[in-house]
């Protein structure tokens, strides 16, 4: 274990939490001694302290100058010479980080622990500490109540004498930034320019999480002039706009925003110095999630600095160093190969007239990167990276002779499917069939007390030349073995017909607690509008056992009786018709289907609807046609000017025709035996 695990029960979560600042600040801690059985630091806040800790076989004993310590509770100061402990892999004795426990110092004497400034400005910056620190010692549990009394002592005296602020005190905030600006100044001396870093692929840890891990290691040149070891000691944020390397530089700053990570075993500490970012650290083992590979991964093994480390104890010279390929892609392919055996199905990675065992590379990445001993290189898996997994792990699969189209059949049911690379006569061809919607309409089966029943629920499919698949079923498409054909399913216009359905009205609901499975639900008030107008588009809809037709052809004519018209009229629903009397007696009741003689429905288009509602109450219904009287035929003649294609007989021409060109009634003069004068109104009545 670590230090900081075997020691993080000894202090508060608070105090760590403020010594994890106090190591993160620039210039916080000062080692002025180590080595693996003592450190001696300053470190830096309010004040400098002076902290030890000293290892006494499985015991590490803590001092510090402060208050708090002095009060025997482990403090900040503490913690964070700990982690810096850690970080430069100090206090480990003869036997490691193990086993260890942690003890406090005896207080000094009184008149050596400062005066009252000294504590009140410790208290207000350690406000969490002395109310949280757990005891350590021979004071027990009871002392924290005592600290706590002197603070509200000290407190108490502060308010009947308000402390007032030296211009040394107004100034020192100042000095302070002076100082953290030097110490930043100096880091140029901290980065070399023959400095190199490298990026190390660590395979284990990329393979059991999936996801690129990366560790940046730096390494410099000894005085003979050969690379020293790499260390994997962080590299500052300020470090970074210092490195001379453009490729470096970038490769950085995209790591910044990676996700750290914390060793094969997934091990995550709040305090790890690789994650210091208020350090101003940049993370020093990361991992790379989508989309940072394809960012990080080329620029990586393109500098010539990219290693592979196959196993975490293996040491830099055993590292592999692929060089990165800027050609095409790898192809991931699936191949199928008569053996003595039977059918062999097998995974090969194909580039032109190059191909490579699919096990031959060390790590296979789902974001499209392999990497061999030689080379970093992308591939094209088309979206099969279970299959890659498959066939690494099971080398190859074998199939008898007589279950060759069954084989078939099962692979190109599968939805990742990759290329397949197949003998001459186990070819068949793919074909593009544009389906027919399918959309069945009912009540959901009710799970539990609560459901609203007001909705009803569609399930979408699709008709590909007889074959019918639901819309969330993965099937590619349909294998026909005679034909040696694969109708692909039309994806592109399974997804706008979803879209359609939203459009008018419905809703995709997935399975859930009151309804067994997942469909479309839309209101029963809002399904008359959304039938008519699927069923116009083409759809096959099924609502409660109905089918529903759309309208076609609207047929009309007018035949003259003595002294009637009589409208006839039908409309054609694919192979069967409604005649124009039950149109209306439909229409009367408020509907907008009519139930046809195949106990099927058609759908009344609205605008037919609008259009011819008035003859409800203009004609009188008979068994076959609408009558009108003579006097109505004007009303025809705007009904039937609205309908080009509509027939008539020559009586209702003739009586059309007198309406056209009827001019009106010319006025007369009056007789010369009249005695009076008529009026021009009269005239005109006297005329007629």
């Amino acid at each position: 274990m670590s230090l900081t695990q075997e020691l993080s029960r000894y202090f508060e979560q608070a105090v760590r939490a403020r010594g994890v600042q106090y190591y993160q600040a620039n210039g916080g801690i000062k080692i002025t001694f180590s080595d693996p059985w003592e450190v001696q630091a300053v470190v830096s806040g309010s004040e400098d302290y002076a902290v030890t800790l000293t290892r006494e076989k499985h015991n590490i004993l803590g001092s510090c100058e402060c208050p708090v310590a002095q009060g025997m509770a482990p403090c900040k100061h503490l913690w964070a010479v700990v982690m810096a402990a850690e970080r430069d892999g100090h206090l480990k004795g003869e036997d490691g980080w193990s086993r260890l426990s942690f003890t406090l110092e005896e207080p000094k004497d009184e008149e050596e622990w400062g005066d009252e400034n000294d504590w009140d400005d410790e208290l207000d910056e350690d406000e969490d500490d002395a109310a949280l620190a757990g005891p350590v010692g021979p004071l027990g549990a009871g002392f924290n109540s005592v600290l706590s009394g002197l603070k509200d002592f000290i407190n108490a005296k502060s308010a009947l004498k308000p402390r007032t602020l030296t211009w040394k005190d107004q100034l020192a905030g100042l000095g302070k930034e002076a100082k953290d600006a030097a110490v930043l100044a100096g880091v140029k001396s901290d980065w070399p320019a023959a400095r190199e870093v490298l990026y190390v692929l660590d395979v284990p840890s990329t393979l059991s999480g999936g996801q690129p891990v990366i560790e940046i290691l730096y390494r410099d040149r000894k005085k003979d002039g050969a690379w020293g070891v790499p260390k994997n000691k962080p590299i500052t944020r300020t470090q970074l706009a210092l490195i001379h390397d453009a490729h470096d530089r970038q490769i950085l700053a995209y790591c910044a925003g990676a996700v750290q990570h914390y060793g094969q075993d997934g091990y995550y500490s709040t305090y790890s110095y690789g994650h210091a970012d208020r350090a101003n650290n940049l993370p020093n083992r990361v991992r790379l999630n989508t989309p940072l590979p394809e960012m990080v991964l080329p620029l990586i093994f393109e500098s010539g600095r990219g290693r592979l480390r196959e196993r975490s104890n293996l040491s830099e010279p055993h590292w592999a160093v692929p060089q990165w390929d800027a050609g095409a892609p790898w192809d991931f392919r699936l191949a199928v190969e008569p053996t003595p055996e039977g059918w062999e199905l097998r995974g090969v990675l194909a580039r032109g007239e190059e191909t490579m065992s699919l096990n031959e590379p060390l790590v296979l990445l789902g974001s499209g990167f392999l990497f061999t001993k030689k080379l970093a290189a992308r591939v094209d898996m088309h979206g099969a990276f279970d299959w890659i997994a498959l066939m690494r792990r099971e080398t190859r699969i074998l199939v008898p002779y007589d279950q060759r189209e069954e084989l078939l059949q099962t692979l190109l049911h599968y939805p990742d499917l990759p290329p397949l690379d197949l003998p001459e006569d186990y070819r068949y061809e793919e074909v593009n069939v544009r389906p027919r919607p399918l959309l069945t309409i009912r009540k959901p089966e009710k799970m539990a007390v609560g459901f609203q029943p007001d909705r009803l629920r569609g399930v979408l499919s699709f008709d590909y030349e007889g074959r019918v698949v639901r819309s969330d079923h993965a099937a590619r498409g349909f294998y026909e073995a005679e034909a040696k054909r694969f109708i692909l399913r039309d994806r592109p216009f399974e997804t706008e017909a979803q879209n359609t359905l939203a459009q008018n009205g419905f809703k995709y609901k997935l399975p859930d607690f009151y309804v067994r499975e997942a469909g479309w639900d839309i209101a029963p008030n809002r399904l008359p509008k959304a039938v008519r107008a699927l069923v116009a588009l083409g759809w096959h809809v099924e609502a409660e056992g109905k089918v529903f037709r759309s309208a076609g052809e609207f047929k009309i004519n007018v035949q003259s009786g003595i002294d009637w018209f009589e409208l006839h009229g039908s409309v054609n629903f694919g192979e069967t018709t409604a005649s124009l009397p039950a149109l209306l007696a439909a229409l009367h009741r408020g509907e907008s289907v009519v139930k046809l003689d195949d106990g099927t429905f058609g759908t009344l288009p609205e605008e037919w609807l609008n259009k011819f509602g008035l003859l409800m109450n203009l004609g009188k219904p008979q068994d076959d046609h609408i009558r009108f009287t003579k006097s109505q035929v004007a009303v025809l003649d705007a009904l039937l000017a609205a309908q080009p294609e509509a027939d008539y007989d020559a009586a209702f021409a003739a009586a059309r025709d007198r309406i056209r060109t009827f001019k009106g009634v010319a006025a007369a003069e009056q007789p010369a035996n009249f005695v009076g004068e008529l009026r021009p109104y009269q005239k005109k009545d006297s005329a007629g």
